[in-house]
C-alpha cells in the first residue's frame, strides 16, 4: 500500500494571480494608446498625405510587398523623405503619448468608484436591516467575519429577486459590500452550515484582496471597450468601406483585415485570461473557507453531465474556458489536493505569450509614432513586456517546481510550457503590423521558429534554475531565491524582446536576408570566403540573426544565465528537498538536514 503524497499549504507559495491582473491592465493601457494613435494617423491623413504620401512621393512601390524591393526609392531619397515627413507629418510633442492611456486611467478610476455605489443603490437591493429586524443574521455575519479574521464586518445587502443560494461581493477590499441572494436566506434555516460556508467563501475573497483587483480590471476593460474599441472599429469600418474601390486596395487588404482582427483577438485574449484568473481565485477562496471552518460537504453539488455525444461534450469543455467559476467536481478535488493550483497549464502560458508580444510591439510602435525614437525606446518597452511576462509565466514555473519537490512528484522540464509560451508570442506578433503590412505573411515565416525557441529557452532555464535554487537555498523563506531567479529570467526575456523589435522583425520581413548576406560576403572577400563554402554558409545565416543585438543587454543577460546557477552552486550543500511549508508566514519553508553534497560544477552550469 503506497503512502499518500504530502499535501502542502497553498499559501506557502505566492499565487501569482495579482501579476496576471496587472498583465491584462498593462495590455489594455498600451493597446489604448496604440489603437487610437492608428485611428488618429488615418484620421489626419485621409487622402494619402503625411508619412504614407511622402513615401509614395519618394518612390515606394506598394505592389512589391513589404521587402526591400518596394522601398528602394525611400532609401535612396532618405533626406528628401525626412524633409517631407517633417513638413506634412510633423512629430507630435512628447506628452501626446500619454493622452489616451491617461484618459483611460482617469475614466476607469471614476467608474471604479461609481460601480459599487450604483450596485448598492439600485432598486432591487435592500439593506440587511430591512429584513433582519431582530439582528439574528447580523450576529451570524459578525461571527463568521471574526472567524475569517476580517478587521471589520462588511456591509451586507440583500437581493430579494435572486432565487439562487449564492452571494456576491463587490466594491473595494477596504470597503466591501456583500450581497446575499434571497435563496441563500431561505436556505439559512434548513442548512445553517451551508449558509456559513457561503459567507466564509465571500469573506475569503475579501481577505485575499480579490475585490479591488477584479473590479479595477472590470473598470479598465469597460472603459477600453467604450472609449477605444468601439471608436476604433467604427472608424476602420468607415475607412475600409471607402477604400474598397481604391487603386491600392489589393495591397491594403492584409493591413485592413489585421486592423479589424486585432480588437476581436484582444477580446478573446482578455476574456480567457480573466476567466482563468477568476477560476483560480475561486479555488483559493474555497480553500480559505474550509480552513476557517466551513463544512466541505457544502461543495457536494452534483453537476449534470453534458447531454449528447462527443461533439456536445467538446462544446461543453470549450464553454468551460469562458466561465469565471470552475466546475464543482474540480472545486471538490482541490479541497483535498490543490495540485491543480500549482500546475503550468497550456492556455495561461499561451495567453501570457500573446499578451507580452502585443505589449512589446504596440508600446514600441506607439512611442515611435509620438516622438523621435530614443536609444532607450526598445529596451524600456522590452523591459515592460518582460516584467509582466516573467511575473506571470516565471512565477508559475517556480510554483510548479516548488510543488513538485515538496510533494515528491516529477519536476517538469519546462519545455512544454515554453512551447505554449512561444506559440502565444507567435500569435501576438502575427496580429501586429510589424512583420507584414501589405502581405498576409512575412517574407521569411521560418524565422518565427526562433520565437517559439525563445519561449522554450526561457521556460527551460527558469525551471532548471528554480529547481537548483530550491534545493540549494538554506534560508527560511524562498522569496530571495525566487526574486533572484525571476530577475535573471526577466533580463533574458528583455534581451529577447529588444532583439526581436529590431533584428528579428527585419529578418522575418525580408530586410535581412541570408542570401543577400552571402552575396555581400562573396563581394567583400572573394578569395578567402569562396575557398571555405561551409564558413560562408554559416556566416550568411548567423550575421543576419546577430543584427540588431543590444550588445550590453545581451551580454548582461548571458552572464546572468551562468552567474545565477553558479551562485546556487556556491551556496553550500544541497538541503533536503522534503520541506514543510509554514502557513503563518506566507512563503516560508523549513529546510531539512543536508541530503547530498554539492553537484559537480559542470553539471550545474550545463543543467545536466
Amino acid at each position: 500500500m503506497t503512502e499518500p503524497r504530502p499535501r502542502i499549504d497553498e499559501r506557502a507559495i505566492s499565487a501569482g494571480t495579482t501579476m496576471r491582473f496587472v498583465l491584462l491592465v498593462v495590455l489594455l493601457l498600451v493597446s489604448s494608446g496604440s489603437m487610437m494613435s492608428a485611428v488618429g494617423g488615418v484620421a489626419g491623413d485621409p487622402n494619402g498625405s503625411g508619412g504614407f504620401g511622402c513615401q509614395l512621393a519618394a518612390g515606394m512601390d506598394p505592389t512589391q510587398g513589404d521587402g526591400p524591393a518596394g522601398y528602394v526609392g525611400p532609401i535612396a531619397h532618405s533626406d528628401a523623405l525626412q524633409a517631407c515627413i517633417d513638413r506634412y507629418d510633423p512629430t507630435p510633442p512628447w506628452w501626446s503619448n500619454l493622452v489616451w492611456p491617461s484618459l483611460v486611467v482617469i475614466a476607469a478610476g471614476v467608474l471604479f468608484w461609481v460601480l459599487p455605489v450604483w450596485k448598492a443603490r439600485r432598486g432591487r437591493v435592500v439593506a440587511l436591516e430591512a429584513v433582519d429586524h431582530e439582528g439574528e443574521i447580523r450576529r451570524v455575519v459578525a461571527d463568521v467575519a471574526a472567524a475569517a479574521g476580517l478587521a471589520q464586518v462588511p456591509r451586507i445587502v440583500i437581493d430579494p429577486t435572486a432565487a439562487s443560494t449564492g452571494a456576491v461581493v463587490f466594491g473595494r477590499t477596504r470597503r466591501p459590500t456583500v450581497c446575499l441572494h434571497a435563496g441563500l436566506l431561505a436556505r439559512r434555516s434548513r442548512d445553517p452550515g451551508g449558509f456559513r460556508a457561503v459567507l466564509l467563501h465571500e469573506f475569503a475573497h475579501i481577505g485575499n484582496g480579490d475585490v479591488t483587483l477584479t473590479y479595477a480590471t472590470v473598470a479598465v476593460w469597460r472603459v477600453f471597450v467604450v472609449c477605444v474599441l468601439l471608436p476604433y472599429l467604427v472608424w476602420y469600418a468607415v475607412a475600409i468601406s471607402g477604400s474598397l474601390g481604391a487603386t491600392f486596395w489589393s495591397t491594403e487588404e492584409p493591413y485592413a483585415v489585421r486592423a479589424v482582427v486585432l480588437p476581436f483577438f484582444m477580446i478573446v485574449l482578455v476574456y480567457l485570461a480573466r476567466s482563468d484568473v477568476l477560476c483560480s481565485r475561486e479555488v483559493y477562496a474555497d480553500l480559505a473557507a474550509v480552513r476557517w471552518g466551513a463544512d466541505p460537504r457544502g461543495w457536494a453539488v452534483v453537476a449534470p453531465e453534458p447531454p449528447g455525444g462527443r461533439a456536445r461534450r467538446m462544446f461543453a469543455s470549450f464553454s468551460e474556458l469562458w466561465r469565471t467559476h470552475p466546475r464543482w467536481d474540480l472545486r471538490r478535488d482541490a479541497l483535498t489536493d490543490p495540485a491543480a493550483l500549482f500546475g503550468v497549464r497550456a492556455l495561461p502560458m499561451f495567453l501570457t505569450g500573446a499578451a507580452a508580444a502585443m505589449i512589446s510591439a504596440q508600446a514600441a510602435h506607439y512611442l515611435a509614432s509620438g516622438s523621435r525614437v530614443s536609444p532607450w525606446t526598445q529596451p524600456v518597452t522590452s523591459l515592460v513586456a518582460a516584467v509582466v511576462a516573467t511575473g506571470v509565466a516565471g512565477v508559475a514555473l517556480w510554483r510548479a517546481v516548488a510543488h513538485a519537490v515538496l510533494t515528491e512528484r516529477r519536476v517538469p522540464s519546462g519545455i512544454r510550457a515554453g512551447l505554449w509560451l512561444g506559440a502565444g508570442m507567435v500569435a501576438g506578433v502575427l496580429d501586429m503590423h510589424q512583420l507584414a503590412v501589405a502581405q498576409w505573411l512575412p517574407d521569411q515565416p521560418e524565422v518565427l521558429v526562433l520565437v517559439v525557441l525563445a519561449g522554450m529557452v526561457f521556460a527551460w532555464w527558469t525551471t532548471q534554475c528554480a529547481l537548483l535554487w530550491f534545493q540549494a537555498w538554506t534560508g527560511r523563506s524562498q522569496r530571495p531565491a525566487m526574486l533572484l531567479v525571476m530577475a535573471a529570467a526577466c533580463l533574458l526575456l528583455t534581451a529577447w524582446f529588444a532583439w526581436w523589435q529590431s533584428g528579428g522583425t527585419d529578418l522575418a520581413s525580408g530586410w535581412l536576408s541570408p542570401e543577400a548576406e552571402r552575396q555581400a560576403l562573396e563581394r567583400t572577400f572573394p578569395g578567402p570566403i569562396a575557398a571555405h563554402p561551409t564558413v560562408l554558409s554559416v556566416s550568411a545565416v548567423v550575421f543576419p540573426v546577430l543584427a540588431g543585438l543590444q550588445r550590453p543587454l545581451v551580454l548582461t543577460a548571458v552572464g546572468a544565465m551562468w552567474v545565477v546557477p553558479l551562485l546556487a552552486w556556491t551556496a553550500g550543500s544541497v538541503t533536503a528537498v522534503r520541506r514543510r511549508p509554514s502557513g503563518a508566514s506566507g512563503d516560508a519553508v523549513e529546510p531539512g538536514p543536508p541530503l547530498t553534497p554539492r553537484p559537480p560544477l559542470r553539471r550545474v552550469l550545463l543543467f545536466e
